[in-house]
């Protein structure tokens, strides 16, 4: 799996592109702890371009969203293909995992939870 990140607005872009399995996995999960262990709190991971996912993958999404509630953080899935939200409804994520439907969404939402309630 190729894997880019860049930073915008203290968010964390993590863009995706080939197979999320067993290697991709891996990948995967060791970018987003590096990211944690330099301290960052808020993540996107664009799922746009990855082309098909399996049970490491949805484990490493498992572990992403689990590791972001304990510890505070904030992250949200977006663009996700079809064929990858399948699996993902398939084994009853969807309500587990947060997503939006695009990069602007994604963005509205972190952005938007950093502000304070009046």
């Amino acid at each position: 799996m190729e894997l880019t990140v860049r930073e915008q607005d203290g968010i964390h872009i993590i863009r995706g592109k080939g197979g999320l399995d067993m290697t991709g996995s891996v990948e995967l999960k060791d970018l987003f702890m590096d990211l944690v262990h330099a301290q960052a709190d808020r993540f996107i991971i664009n799922l746009g371009e990855v082309s098909r996912i399996d049970s490491s993958g949805i484990g490493t999404l498992i572990f992403i969203a689990s590791t972001v509630r304990r510890l505070g953080l904030q992250f949200v899935l977006t663009e996700t293909p079809e064929q990858v939200m399948w699996i993902i409804e398939k084994v009853r994520l969807k309500g587990y995992l947060p997503f939006t439907e695009n990069m602007e969404k994604a963005l509205d939402k972190l952005n938007r939870e950093l502000l304070p309630e009046l």
